[in-house]
């Protein structure tokens, strides 16, 4: 996850968070209120709760972006979820469909396995683009399975600006009674421009019931037409009352230097120093991305360090490393690190979250990614690893399928005269599998993406077979048995250990 001002573009923006999340086509979870909040919140107040918020990060890594590589675009990724000592716990399937001509994803169906290996439908997501492809709708759907056919549930929509910037978010939830769609909760951020066309006020706004006004950023420029303050407001009792400002020292090229912040005293009915973030160097400005940059704040005898912050980058802006360091009074002291890694493609391969303990870096949360390309440089597999008492984990791994999996495990399968039982299963080395009744038949076993990878005839002599596992990996696959009248599918776990 880049740790850069790239982040405070997405606070005050509001819903870039949200796009984010609809672009991965994830599971249906309602975008966070909590970012709502984050509305009108200065750039350097942001920064100063930089490391604070780095700090107590503790979760696993989210999924990257399907990586750079080849241009075939998968029909379908397989999702497999690991549990804490290497077993399967999930598996799901996502459909992909594209917009023509494009890398974007228009419909994403999840689906789930069941205890019989069958392909069952969970939700359905729905993307509809502009013209120049910006994401205005998404709508997500739910398998009703009694029914057999998707139903609306939540559907979002991306408010774009005059100048094709991002002004908001309302989302709808469908209200079964009455059979419409009826809004949950929205967030605008209305821009205002003067007559250079550049932002003079943004003001934002929030739907709960009904569309109230929340707080307001006013910019001011100097007369290079520059960037050189904000002003921000809270809308309370039917009134605009003044918040923060910031007040940005500039370079001759009009990039800050430095950030002065100051908080409203409605006593005093003045600003008051708050902090002030100095040193401040830039990888980029006009993405935003620092390179260092030290946080002091205000207190009765002077301005007194606090911490200093300091990146790299490579060249395509991804972060390489970000260090943290504590003030002592005296010295600047290491406190935390986050160290990443790249491929040659830019994928992220390894993320490394540290603590200084005096002496040493103790690693506190880690992830290891690896990438597996065929030959003509498509992407066959993702597979993450996490960082568990020092130990490299699997955590969860994608499979990318450019033909949908045998439709086999898909359909719906006859149970006639070809039960069996499979022992052990998990299963290590080999499994053994018997018969209910001595019918001759077909067994077949399939990977997780429906790969044809052990096939063998049943004579109808045989009672029981025992089928060679070792030159399996380990995984989730199906077992069917068809006599060709019928046939009966059973799932087991090829593990490396017990």
């Amino acid at each position: 996850m880049k740790k850069n001002l790239s982040i405070i573009v997405a606070l005050l923006l509001g819903f870039n968070i949200t796009m984010a999340w609809a672009q991965k086509n994830q599971l249906p979870n309602s975008p966070g209120k909590e970012t709502l909040e984050n509305a009108a919140k200065p750039i350097g107040k942001t920064l100063s709760e930089h490391q604070s918020n780095k700090k107590f990060k503790t979760e696993k890594g989210g999924q990257n972006n399907r990586p750079g590589r080849g241009s075939t675009l998968p029909l379908a990724i397989l999702h497999i979820e690991y549990e804490e000592f290497g077993g399967i716990d999930t598996v799901s399937l996502n459909l992909l469909k594209y917009k023509t001509g494009s890398e974007l994803v228009e419909e994403s169906i999840s689906q789930t396995y069941n205890s019989n290996g069958l392909h069952e439908n969970n939700t359905k997501i729905i993307n509809t683009y502009t013209q120049s492809d910006e994401i205005n709708l998404t709508e997500i759907m739910l398998w009703n399975a009694i029914k057999l056919q998707w139903e609306p549930y939540l559907k979002y929509e991306y408010l774009i600006g005059s100048k094709g910037e991002d002004e908001g978010i309302i989302s709808y939830a469908w209200n079964i009674p009455s059979g419409s769609w009826a809004i949950d909760f929205g967030f605008k951020s209305e821009h205002t421009y003067n007559g250079s066309g550049k932002i003079e006020f943004i003001t934002y706004s929030s739907y709960e019931g009904a569309w109230e006004l929340k707080s307001k950023e006013e910019r001011l420029y100097n007369g290079n037409g520059f960037w050189a303050s904000s002003i921000y407001y809270s809308f309370d009792n039917n009134n605009w009352e003044l918040n923060w400002m910031e007040e940005y020292t500039l370079n001759t090229s009009g990039e800050w230097t430095e950030i002065l912040g100051k908080e409203w005293n409605n006593s005093t009915m003045a600003w008051a120093d708050e902090y002030k973030i100095i040193g401040l160097n830039w990888h980029n400005f006009e993405k935003l991305i620092f390179a260092d940059y030290t946080l002091q704040y205000y207190t009765t005898p002077g301005w007194e360090n606090f911490f200093r912050v300091t990146a790299t980058y490579n060249s395509n802006n991804n972060l390489l490393s970000e260090l943290f360091l504590s003030w002592n009074g005296l010295n600047w002291e290491p406190l935390e690190q986050e160290l990443n890694t790249y491929d040659s493609f830019y994928n992220l391969t390894e993320q490394l979250y540290q603590e200084f303990n005096g002496t040493n870096w103790e690693t506190l949360w880690g992830e290891q990614i690896s990438y597996i390309y065929d030959a003509d440089g498509k992407i066959e597999f993702i597979e993450h690893f996490t960082l568990y008492n020092n130990n490299w984990e699997k955590y969860w791994k994608e499979v990318y399928l450019y033909t949908l999996p045998e439709p086999v495990i898909i359909q719906k399968l006859t149970y006639g005269n070809t039960g069996f039982s499979l022992a052990p299963n998990p299963a290590k080395e080999n499994i053994k599998v018997r018969f209910n009744s001595d019918t001759a038949g077909i067994i077949t076993v399939y990977n997780i993406s429906g790969k044809v990878v052990i096939k063998e005839n049943i004579p109808s002599s045989a009672s029981q077979v025992v089928i060679d596992l070792t030159h399996l990996e380990a995984g989730i696959y199906f077992i069917q048995f068809n006599n060709g009248a019928s046939a009966n599918t059973k799932k087991f776990i090829k593990t490396t250990s017990f």
